[in-house]
């Protein structure tokens, strides 16, 4: 008997569950984080339910010590894919092209694709946020397999957690723009524009690594780096999905810092919100009305 709980000890190790467990314990010890273990989202491309490993989601509106004139929230999600492959080395390559980075979110303004104008690109803008701590940016991977008795035997597994983040990523901003949606309609407009109200929904992909990770730089010789996070960007077109997406890839053991990170952006978003309310409840307002009108239009 002892024989086959250490066995099935063994091949517990093996799986990626203690790492999703570990990550999931780290965030849950962080008020007022909240997590969502193997959240489901469904795959248009397959018609299918698809599990994700981690959803986590931390929101203005659960912090006691804002004042409750915050009329605008700020909402950000983690959208977690946790890979244990301690045989694998994940190669990045320094990107060449400088993409734009942008935040990934879904607001009012979006849903209803008018402007708040500059007050609203301000609270998002990635300007001291943890895009401007990455250890590298990049397009392009490798993925090698240097241990077989550490490993899955599948050298799809970047392909495989960047496809499902975009995926699921793409499949939360949709469930908020219907619920935005139903808002709208539930409050109605007259409402809203006495009362102005909206969230910032902010979305951060994430694949959390447990295996070697590194930069690769090719000039004259191929370097090689090092690193504990890589901000990846992929312009992605499927049937079903299309978009420019950022996806963080961080090293296991550096998570705790890059939660700090994550903590950091929030109250960063929450200040600069506060710091531009009555600007906000005007653009709110110019938008709404400008809503209304094309639907009378319409």
């Amino acid at each position: 008997m002892k024989k086959l709980e250490n066995f099935l000890v063994e091949k517990i190790k093996q799986s990626g569950f203690p790492l999703e467990i570990n990550i999931g314990s780290i965030i849950k010890s962080v008020k007022p984080w909240r997590i969502y273990p193997n959240s489901y989202f469904l795959d248009k491309d397959e018609n299918k339910g698809r599990e994700l490993d981690i959803k986590a989601d931390i929101i203005s509106a659960d912090l006691s010590h804002l004042e409750s004139r915050m009329r605008h929230l700020v909402d950000l999600t983690l959208l977690i894919s946790c890979k244990q492959l301690p045989g694998h080395a994940w190669i990045f390559f320094k990107d060449i092209s400088d993409p734009y980075i942008h935040i990934c979110r879904e607001s009012l303004n979006d849903i209803i694709e008018h402007h708040l104008g500059d007050p609203y690109f301000e609270v998002l803008e990635k300007k001291d946020t943890h895009f401007e701590k990455k250890d590298a940016l990049s397009t392009n991977y490798l993925e090698i397999i240097f241990d077989d008795k550490k490993s899955n035997k599948k050298e799809n597994n970047i392909f495989e957690s960047i496809i499902t983040l975009i995926k699921a990523t793409s499949f939360e901003k949709e469930e908020q723009c219907n619920e935005t949606k139903d808002f709208i309609y539930e409050t109605g407009v007259e409402e809203l524009l006495k009362n102005p109200f909206s969230v910032f929904n902010v979305y951060y992909p994430l694949i959390i690594f447990d295996g070697e990770l590194y930069e690769a730089i090719i000039e004259k010789k191929i370097l090689l780096r090092k690193v504990n996070y890589v901000l990846f960007h992929v312009e992605y077109k499927s049937g079903n999905y299309k978009g420019d997406f950022h996806i963080d890839i961080v090293k296991k053991d550096f998570f705790p810092t890059y939660f700090e990170y994550i903590n950091n952006d929030f109250r960063i978003f929450i200040k600069r919100t506060k710091q531009r309310l009555n600007k906000l409840d005007d653009g709110l307002k110019k938008i709404m009305k400008l809503y209304v009108d094309e639907k009378k239009v319409k």
